[in-house]
């Protein structure tokens, strides 16, 4: 892995996604799945409930060492030593930019990456839009950037910043919360 960081052979892609999204995202498939188990698994704090937690509960209930095991809510920072490793990539997407599928399409193509391959994961066909964002539709997709506004106040903002703080400051992230 550090050989291919260190390498100016390879174009290194990271794919990074707003906090607010993330955390919203991984709630709605963790902890709002109709699949129990799902939810038993990966709804921390709440693997026993009965019911799911409302966001805001489940929000509050998330402590540092609670999401640093658990892949759908460890911060990305903290994913493959990305502190001191960021600067070794080549390319940074974020998957809440309203252009990430045009900008991840025309990265794939520039790299000789077949064409019938990069509409197989990144399909326009499948776009629709909600608002200004397109959106992939597809079984795991929880649509949480159009859905942001339904479930994020500013006291869940807040706390999702203190949680999320290294994400926000290493990726330039906007803290501010807008309704």
């Amino acid at each position: 892995f550090d050989r291919v960081l260190s390498s100016n052979q390879w174009a290194k892609v990271l794919t990074v996604r707003h906090p607010f999204e993330r955390l919203l995202s991984g709630y709605l498939f963790a902890c709002r799945s109709t699949d129990p188990d799902i939810r038993r698994r990966h709804c921390v704090n709440f693997t026993n409930a009965s019911k799911p937690p409302t966001f805001e509960e489940f929000v509050s209930a998330l402590s540092p060492r609670a999401i640093e095991r658990n892949p759908h809510f460890r911060p990305q920072s903290s994913f493959c030593a990305l502190e001191e490793r960021l600067a070794s990539y080549t390319h940074i997407l974020n998957l809440s930019s309203p252009d990430f599928s045009h900008r991840a399409q025309e990265l794939l193509l520039n790299h000789g990456v077949d064409e019938t391959v990069v509409l197989r994961y990144f399909p326009t066909d499948t776009m629709h839009s909600t608002g200004s964002q397109p959106v992939l539709t597809c079984g795991h997709c929880t649509h949480a950037s159009s859905r942001l506004a339904q479930f994020l106040t500013p006291e869940v903002a807040r706390r999702c910043v203190q949680l999320y703080q290294p994400d926000f400051r290493l990726f330039g992230f906007n803290e501010g919360y807008a309704s």
